[in-house]
């Protein structure tokens, strides 16, 4: 029979879930990362605690399926927005977090902002994690840590990047990004590969390659995968003409969208309707989002004066909440104070 369950009982039999789930993940290494609660991963519940939990909160089986799909249906993905991760900073500044929150503060979190969980806990992350400079040392320590591994081109486990992020302080980006490096190691990129590249193109009529034909042009001009992939997408990335009229649809666009990022399907829509590269959007796009600033001598003085006040640490990984405080006291846009910043550090 069907039982009435109340929001406070609801609450319990989801804190009662997590526990559990995340009890579970901890022991199992091949689930640590997966998303907690995806739709497309199997929950790892059992049906002796499915029937412990029936037994403690007096409701049917069917009654608890159908609260563990609706905790599924909370992970369709939102929107992430500035004003959205503003407020994820503001909470996080608010209960003075210095440490990933419980999972159901988590749920409650993301509930309030409109993203799943996956979304959410990646942002807190990023706010936590102190993005230090990458020295030599560090590289190399990283590099003897994969190559001491069994299979040294494999996944790391979250608990290895646990100990790595231990050991050298970096975030889980910077990890993620010297390990593509370190993994795929780059070639030299010369005008012949280029030609190379393009000739192959222009014989399967500009399609993007397979992952099998990226293999193969890898090989043939032995360079990384991730150099490949930039230059096919470049030589793909065709130029159009950039009227007014063009110039016109983008700001409208954005208008209709409240000037937020663009997502890639809106990319690709804009794309089509203006016959633009995807080059020539992001430049549009940014001018139109971050718009130039008066750069008086005033200006200039008081970024100078903000630049040579930074530490050597902050100087060489700008923060963008810094970036963003100094936008905000001169009205300059990012590309103008990177312009500035670029030329007092010399």
């Amino acid at each position: 029979l069907h039982t009435t369950i109340d929001e406070p009982q609801e609450q319990a039999i989801l804190r009662d879930l997590l526990a559990f789930i995340n009890e579970s993940r901890r022991q199992d290494e091949d689930a640590l990362g997966a998303d907690l609660l995806s739709p497309r991963k199997r929950l790892p519940l059992s049906s002796t605690h499915l029937n412990a939990l029936r037994e403690k909160y007096k409701i049917p089986r069917f009654q608890l399926r159908s609260l563990i799909r609706k905790m599924r249906n909370r992970q369709q993905r939102g929107r992430l927005t500035t004003q959205k991760k503003q407020a994820i900073h503001d909470w996080i500044d608010t209960h003075n977090v210095d440490s990933l929150p419980p999972p159901v503060q988590i749920v409650s979190l993301a509930q309030q902002v409109g993203l799943n969980i996956c979304q959410t806990r990646g942002v807190i992350l990023r706010k936590l994690d102190t993005l230090l400079p990458a020295s030599e040392e560090v590289k190399m320590l990283l590099k003897k840590f994969v190559q001491e591994r069994e299979n040294p081109s494999s996944s790391l486990s979250s608990k290895e990047l646990d100990i790595i992020q231990e050991r050298t302080n970096l975030s889980r980006p910077q990890i993620h990004n010297l390990l593509r490096y370190i993994l795929a190691p780059s070639g030299t990129v010369t005008r012949e590969k280029r030609q190379h590249i393009q000739e192959w193109l222009k014989q399967n009529a500009f399609a993007k390659p397979t992952t099998e034909q990226y293999a193969y042009l890898c090989k043939e001009t032995n360079l990384s995968k991730y150099q490949v992939i930039h230059i096919v997408w470049s030589l793909r990335d065709k130029p159009g003409e950039l009227t007014q009229d063009k110039k016109r649809v983008i700001t409208t666009y954005l208008e209709r969208n409240e000037y937020q990022l663009l997502t890639r399907e809106q990319l690709d829509e804009l794309q089509e309707e203006t016959g633009l590269s995807r080059q020539q959007l992001h430049k549009q796009i940014s001018v139109l989002r971050d718009p130039p600033g008066d750069l008086s001598d005033e200006n200039k003085e008081q970024v100078r004066e903000w630049w040579f006040g930074l530490s050597s640490d902050h100087q060489k990984n700008l923060p963008a909440e810094m970036l963003r405080n100094i936008q905000k006291s001169t009205g300059l846009s990012r590309h103008q104070i990177r312009r500035l910043v670029k030329k007092y550090g010399k």
